[in-house]
C-alpha cells in the first residue's frame, strides 16, 4: 500500500486534484487505479474512471467514480462527449 499509494498520491496532489483540477480521470482500474480513484475522491475531485472494458464499472463506482468511460470498441465519435472534460488525467496502464 505504501509504494502504490505514494505513486498515485504524489501526482494527484502535485497537479491539484480537488483544488485546481476539479475533474480528474484515472486510466486503468487495476491496483494503482484503485488508489487513484480513492485518493482523487478523498481530495474532493469529480472522478472519471477510464477502463478498457465495462467489467470494472461497478468497482470504480464503489470507489468514488462519478463517471465511467469504457474504451473497448469505441470509435472517435463515441468519445466526443468527453472532449476537454477533464482537468487532470493520471494513466496507470500502458495499454492506452
Amino acid at each position: 500500500m505504501l509504494c502504490g499509494g505514494a505513486t498515485l498520491y504524489n501526482p494527484l496532489t502535485t497537479y491539484g486534484a480537488g483544488t485546481t483540477a476539479k475533474d480528474v480521470g484515472i486510466v486503468g482500474i487495476g491496483g494503482l487505479g484503485h488508489f487513484g480513484l480513492l485518493f482523487a475522491k478523498a481530495l474532493g475531485a469529480n472522478v472519471t474512471a477510464i477502463s478498457h472494458s465495462e467489467s470494472k464499472k461497478a468497482d470504480a463506482e464503489k470507489m468514488g467514480a462519478t463517471r465511467f468511460i469504457a474504451t473497448h470498441g469505441g470509435g472517435e465519435d463515441d468519445f466526443k462527449p468527453y472532449a476537454r472534460s477533464l482537468d487532470l488525467i493520471v494513466c496507470t496502464s500502458s495499454e492506452y
